[in-house]
């Protein structure tokens, strides 16, 4: 399990690190908007603490879904299968498992998982 740790571990620390755009030259026909840049994924310790209380195979189900989720944010026609959706102003949730919602913020260039839990406990948690 501390290989599965080290995997989805990410600084979380308070201040949001953002990756530097490349200089795109005035005259250069790319704009910044054509060129998206790439998000990360960070994960709460909690988080990985209930991954690892997870028989093996959900672990690394679960594992293998948060880490698509960077790639597939924002491509609606992509991200149906992980059920991506938008509970809140920057508040989003995936579908990791059977009955295993993961809550996720956006923060800058940063996806941070910050709940895992079932239905009922994802409720409880947007209401504090």
């Amino acid at each position: 399990m501390d290989s599965l740790r080290k995997k989805l571990t990410a600084p979380l620390s308070a201040s949001v690190r953002k990756a530097q755009l490349p200089a795109v030259p005035a005259s250069s026909s790319k704009s910044r908007a054509t060129s998206p840049r790439q998000l990360q994924l960070a994960v709460k310790n909690r988080v990985l603490d209930i991954i690892a209380e997870l028989p093996e195979p959900q672990a690394a189900n679960v594992t293998e879904v948060l880490e698509a989720i960077p790639a597939e944010f924002g491509r609606p026609h992509l991200h149906g299968g992980l059920g991506i959706r938008h509970l809140r102003p920057g508040i989003y949730e995936a579908r990791v498992g059977l009955d295993l919602p993961a809550v996720f913020t956006r923060e800058g260039d940063w996806l941070r998982v910050q709940f895992l839990g079932n239905h009922d406990a994802v409720r409880r948690w947007l209401r504090k």
